[in-house]
């Protein structure tokens, strides 16, 4: 998960600097709901509660919804 999200996060800030202001609130928001549908998976999956160490899933929920929200915040503009 680690490096895919370092993948993610290299293309979103690559992307961010060749992209309209338009481009930018479609990728912001899609980063928003990735993250967003992320912290909401495991948070209520059974396999991640099972098999996921509890500090490992916190901090995955946690660092997912603070990505989440701050994409939703450039968004939205406020």
């Amino acid at each position: 998960m680690g490096a895919t999200g370092i993948v993610a996060c290299t293309a979103a800030a690559l992307a961010d600097k060749s992209c309209g202001a338009e481009d930018k609130k479609k990728l912001n928001g899609a980063i928003a709901a990735t993250s967003l549908i992320n912290a909401g998976l495991f948070a209520t999956n059974n396999t991640m509660s099972k098999d996921v160490k509890p500090a490992m899933r916190g901090l995955n929920i946690a660092t997912n919804l603070g990505i989440g929200a701050y994409a939703l915040k450039e968004v939205l503009g406020k």
